[in-house]
């Protein structure tokens, strides 16, 4: 079936990505079907390498690519909120930049989107090392057991979202991983349809992960609490 969408924000988070955001933002642009008008914007978030740069040189030759910075590393949420407020187009998609998806799946996405308010993904086989895998587990339990909704990947970040949801389900208050589900909570509060399709994802072959950081875990932790407070 051939999509409705005609205009789409893409924006990716980052954090000292350098030896991917290159990768990553080529991977994108050369998905989208050429139909669509869009915008490509990297949310750097305080990052010490050269990842600023190397998006700054890939903006030269394409002056659809747009960089917005964090003074400091705020983190993952805050990123994701940054790069929503950005976004003007239709619809938005987002995806992590370390290069662990296929981003060439966002057209399946964008085909899938009538009738839809949001298509989700869900790593089909999961390509992180064990201790990264079951911790993501113990906390996408808690997430569906707390909030009492269920979806089969809570954080995968790989997400076309109409841009009216953002609209009526800001503001985002997630700083840490916790946005995710924040976004998914909303949207089903506010009845949107909700797609869930498969991702194919790639282990992480160049760069750092943050997501096993004990300081980023127990933020997870606290933000849960927190925004069952808010709701």
């Amino acid at each position: 079936m051939k999509s409705n969408i005609r205009s789409l924000s893409i924006f990716l988070p980052a954090y000292n990505e350098s030896e991917n955001i290159s990768k990553s933002v080529n991977a994108l642009i050369k998905s989208i079907p050429e139909n669509i008008i869009y915008e490509l914007i990297v949310v750097d978030d305080g990052s010490t390498d050269s990842t600023p740069q190397i998006v700054r040189n890939l903006i030269r030759n394409n002056d659809k690519i747009r960089l917005i910075r964090h003074r400091k590393n705020m983190g993952y949420g805050s990123a994701i909120a940054t790069g929503l407020r950005a976004s003007k187009k239709e619809w938005i998609f987002f995806a992590d930049s370390d290069a662990q998806f296929d981003y060439r799946q966002i057209k399946k996405f964008i085909n899938a989107s009538n009738n839809y308010d949001m298509v989700i993904g869900y790593r089909e086989k999961r390509a992180d090392p064990f201790v990264r895998k079951l911790n993501s587990s113990i906390y996408n339990l808690c997430v569906k057991i707390i909030y009492r909704f269920w979806v089969k990947d809570v954080n995968c970040a790989f997400k076309l979202v109409r841009r009216e949801v953002y609209e009526n389900i800001k503001p985002i208050g997630s700083k840490g991983a916790l946005v995710s589900a924040e976004i998914i909570i909303k949207a089903k509060r506010k009845k949107y349809n909700i797609l869930e399709l498969p991702v194919r994802h790639l282990p992480r072959k160049k760069g750092v992960q943050t997501g096993a950081n004990i300081k980023v875990i127990l933020r997870s932790f606290k933000e849960i609490i927190k925004l069952r407070s808010y709701l």
